[in-house]
């Protein structure tokens, strides 16, 4: 299903990062590679978790995992140029939130991903610390529709 239409503007992002992808991410077919892809929109993501809070100051013992990834790819990437990734948080639960992405080359959305992060002590779910949870709504984006609504 088609992105809700602000998932496909840059500016409904609040953090957004500049990549380069490598001669190897390209295809037989000429374009960037889905896994390679999938890779830039991780770089992104850790990007944009180090400017938002420090990992290091969580409590002891827990620490967010990664539960679900879904990426929604929309055109061809092309090598050589760069991208802009866009990234955001969509909605914040108790004890997980999801991260949401778009991926832009010369100003055209070329795929979006949506990223369910879990919260977690022992391994098992636990509530976001409040100083993580005022960090991730602070980051919301524009959009409270999830790319597949």
């Amino acid at each position: 299903m088609k992105p809700a239409a602000e998932r496909l503007q840059l500016a409904s992002y609040p953090f957004a990062t500049e990549l380069v992808p490598r001669f190897g991410d390209m295809d037989v077919q000429g374009h960037l590679n889905n896994v390679a892809l999938a890779g830039l929109y991780e770089e992104a993501r850790v990007r944009f978790v180090s400017q938002l809070f420090q990992l290091h100051l969580r409590p002891d013992g827990q620490r967010p995992m990664l539960a679900e990834a879904r990426i929604t790819y929309l055109a061809e990437g092309h090598y050589p140029g760069r991208l802009n990734a866009a990234v955001g948080v969509l909605r914040v639960g108790r004890s997980s939130y999801v991260i949401a992405q778009a991926m832009f080359q010369k100003c055209v959305c070329i795929g979006v991903a949506d990223i369910v992060i879990v919260w977690t002590s022992g391994g098992r779910p636990c509530p976001i610390p409040e100083a993580f949870r005022e960090a991730l709504s602070a980051a919301l984006i524009e959009s409270s529709v999830p790319a597949d609504a």
